[in-house]
């Protein structure tokens, strides 16, 4: 995931993606959110580029996650069949 503005920082983009891979597979865990895989994806990647950049200090992947959470409107419930 090309960061431009963590170019040239040793480890950032190998940092990021393993943030990444914690917070999807977080995401993931939870079953609601998969419905448009890619774009979910896509945003969680916009999530943490945004979050690095801020620089605000903590769990970069859980913090990603409550915003995905926040912002992602959760799968409606399967209604059951009659």
């Amino acid at each position: 995931m090309p960061v431009p503005s963590m170019r040239g920082v040793p480890g950032a983009p190998a940092l990021l993606d393993s943030v990444y891979e914690k917070a999807w597979a977080e995401i993931c865990a939870r079953g609601r959110f998969v419905s448009d895989g890619e774009s979910n994806r896509e945003w969680l990647g916009y999530i943490i580029i945004g979050l690095s950049i801020a620089g605000i200090p903590g769990d970069l992947a859980g913090m990603a996650v409550d915003q995905f959470v926040a912002t992602v409107p959760p799968l409606a419930p399967l209604e059951p069949r009659a």
